[in-house]
């Protein structure tokens, strides 16, 4: 059951759901109609969230499905109550240097778990790093960059957001690697 819409961001709009059959709050994610259109990038990114469900880190959003209806591209994951890093170092800035390492760390942790699993963010940036409202740090989107990294209409438009936080490399086009997530959290 839908509760209430909770975001709008280039790519998705987000919904705060209930799981009635596990007694749960989740958000799904839909895909905007306009990059649903493009089926190379839409199912790219379905096979990269399936390949998320199941991997389980306390530092990573988790994915529990996702699928197409109706043309209706969507992924649902674990819902967080907080806000994403942008808005914390927006309301918060400059932090303590225990904090800006307590955070670094933490991501740090979260990329080595996931890469010693074969995954790469290739999006890492402040709104894709939230921060629950206990403080703890949660990466989102692992399976978003490699799909607009295959789709060459939507990268220019995706560059323009990340442009600050991207390795050269993928902003020429290749393939991102382990190196450019730990590039992209040097300048985070």
């Amino acid at each position: 059951t839908v509760l209430e819409k909770i975001g709008e961001g280039n790519l998705f709009t987000v919904y705060k759901c209930e799981d009635k059959i596990d007694n749960r709050i989740l958000a799904v994610k839909v895909l905007h109609p306009e990059y649903a259109t493009n089926r190379m990038f839409a199912e790219r990114m379905l096979v990269d969230a399936q390949a998320m469900v199941g991997m389980s880190h306390p530092g990573i959003v988790e994915v529990f499905d996702c699928g197409e209806e109706n043309g209706n591209y969507f992924v649902v994951v674990e819902y967080i109550r907080g806000v994403d890093l942008k808005e914390r170092i927006r309301r918060s800035a400059p932090f303590t240097l225990s904090t800006t390492v307590d955070v670094g760390l933490a991501i740090c942790d979260v990329l080595e778990f996931a890469h010693r699993r074969g995954f790469v963010h290739a999006d890492l940036r402040p709104g894709n790093i939230l921060v629950t409202s206990e403080g703890q740090i949660k990466l989102a989107d692992f399976w978003v960059g490699n799909a607009i990294a295959s789709a060459p209409a939507l990268r220019t438009n995706a560059m323009m957001r990340s442009v600050h936080y991207m390795a050269l490399e993928v902003a020429e086009g290749k393939s991102a690697t382990p190196a450019a997530d730990i590039y992209s959290i040097g300048i985070i």
